[in-house]
């Protein structure tokens, strides 16, 4: 039968099947929150909600170098993750052969750049002339797998917001704006994934206040500073908080596929009622 095969890929199509079944049994919404009797029907099929946690560092960046115009600090702008892209209904990987051969192009002419620059939140296509600062000193890191370079950041093309965070120490999240072509399929670290993004030609770098934004590539393993943050005076070390977060992301992949179960189980009992209301 065709629901025997459902993958990871075909969450959201199966979501939107549970949303077309629901809207012909002609189930009443509620007219103040037009989602409302969804979300309740949903929840009658077994599913669970959340939201995302906007978690706040009591951390410290140390080593930070400062001028009367730029803030210049390490940091780390990708590592070598499988990650979920929901807008493609896939799970996607950065292998470590791929971000080691990663290069820097500019966004027009696709000429090698020696100077990635930086934005608030990715910008758009007409927003470009709008770079804060720039990366450079761009490196592979093959024992923790993750690009690293050097941050300057310009103060008077920041936002009070994000020069907040570097006036008080505290880590910022980022984002690659890149170009990429799709690998086969595979595993990574015990996880399996959908393609692998490979050839990757870096065009930005967000900058992203733990405030307003998440990158796919969370703080502690992606961010401004991280790799100098203590507290009380201690160094954090990172290997520690990269296995808990790699734990983290495990986790969410198997309530992923726990909740795709959910959705199959509903499908059968959902094919089921109407096959017998046919007869």
């Amino acid at each position: 039968m065709w629901f025997k095969n459902i993958s990871l890929n075909n969450t959201l199509f199966h979501l939107r099947t549970l949303r077309d079944i629901f809207q012909t049994m002609r189930i009443t919404q509620d007219q103040e929150s037009p989602q409302g009797a969804f979300m309740q029907f949903l929840e009658q099929q077994g599913f669970s909600f959340g939201h995302a946690d906007i978690h706040e560092f009591c951390y410290k960046m140390k080593n930070v170098q400062e001028t009367d115009k730029e803030y210049i600090v390490p940091l780390v702008l990708a590592k070598a993750l499988v990650q979920p892209y929901p807008s493609k209904h896939m799970i996607m990987a950065k292998l470590p052969e791929d971000l080691a051969e990663a290069v820097s192009v500019d966004y027009e002419s696709g000429n090698l750049i020696d100077k990635l620059p930086t934005f608030e939140f990715h910008p758009a296509k007409e927003k470009r002339n709008l770079e804060n600062g720039y990366v450079e000193n761009i490196r592979y890191d093959a024992n923790k797998q993750r690009l690293t370079g050097t941050l300057h950041a310009y103060k008077d093309k920041l936002s009070s917001n994000l020069k907040g965070y570097f006036d008080r120490r505290e880590p910022i999240g980022v984002s690659i704006g890149f170009a990429y072509s799709e690998g086969p399929s595979g595993e990574f670290n015990g996880s399996r994934y959908d393609a692998a993004q490979k050839d990757l030609l870096l065009t930005h770098l967000a900058l992203l206040p733990p405030n307003q934004a998440i990158g796919r590539c969370p703080l502690p393993l992606c961010g401004v500073g991280i790799d100098t943050i203590d507290s009380e005076g201690e160094i954090i070390h990172n290997h520690d908080a990269e296995e808990g977060e790699m734990l983290k992301m495990k986790k969410d992949l198997q309530k992923m596929k726990d909740d795709l179960l959910k959705i199959k189980n509903s499908l059968i009992k959902m094919l089921s009622y109407s096959l017998s209301q046919m007869r």
